[in-house]
């Protein structure tokens, strides 16, 4: 989850390094972590609520887990020994990432749009 959230806000690269400055800028780019901080100030009360209960759940394992509960490998060989709190724009932002993901035609989309803007330049 730690790192999901981290490329959805474009944050991969704070424990991985250089490597993943593409990365980060893409995500960056294009914005689910934008979207979902809107997508929370407009959702409604029930659904914030559920979202929040979650996140509850969430914070609760990682700020009193039992000393004998490690986090996961990938967080310890990172060193990552304390993850930060969890918010419901960040299940969102795991969603947006989810469905991002799902849409294998967004780079044709993408494409499309550029070739029209540069044919309604070209009337202009």
């Amino acid at each position: 989850m730690e790192r999901t959230r981290r490329v959805v806000q474009g944050r991969l690269s704070e424990i991985l390094g250089e490597k993943t400055v593409g990365i980060d800028t893409f995500h960056r780019t294009v914005g689910l972590h934008r979207v979902s901080v809107e997508a929370v100030k407009n959702m409604n009360a029930r659904s914030l609520a559920l979202l929040q209960a979650y996140s509850d759940g969430v914070n609760e394992f990682i700020f009193n887990r039992k000393k004998t509960t490690i986090l996961s490998p990938e967080l310890i060989l990172l060193g990552v020994t304390q993850p930060e709190p969890w918010a419901p724009v960040h299940t969102i932002g795991i969603m947006k990432l989810l469905t991002f993901h799902l849409s294998w035609n967004w780079a044709q989309d993408l494409f499309r749009e550029v070739l029209l803007i540069s044919e309604l330049e070209d009337l202009v």
